[in-house]
């Protein structure tokens, strides 16, 4: 038995008229977009920069090759560890300010 009867509905491409109806009703609210689409492009910076943190981390202060001192070490992970932090808490802040603006529209 066949429950789906919105093969019409798949068969059809973009439909630039129902577009410009539904984006109609965004026009008050261009200023939140804007904002919310802005906050999605610094929520996406701050997810891929811990990755990278743990690699220059890695890189610098594990690897055995680098060179360094135990001190310069030391005060190296800590940087990055508080960068890292930093990183973190601005990526939740930045998340958090997109899903309230996303939800207020």
């Amino acid at each position: 038995m066949d429950y789906f009867h919105d093969d019409e509905l798949q068969d059809r491409s973009y439909d630039s008229a129902l577009m410009k109806r539904l984006l109609a009703y965004l026009r008050p609210y261009r200023k939140q977009v804007a904002a919310s689409i802005l906050l999605l492009l610094f929520v996406a910076v701050f997810q891929l920069a811990p990755p990278m943190l743990v690699k220059l981390a890695i890189d610098r202060y594990l690897n055995a090759s680098a060179g360094l001192d135990a001190s310069a070490r030391h005060n190296g992970l800590v940087l990055i560890s508080l960068v890292y932090g930093g990183v973190l808490l601005l990526g939740f802040a930045f998340s958090y300010l997109q899903i309230y603006i996303m939800s207020y529209i």
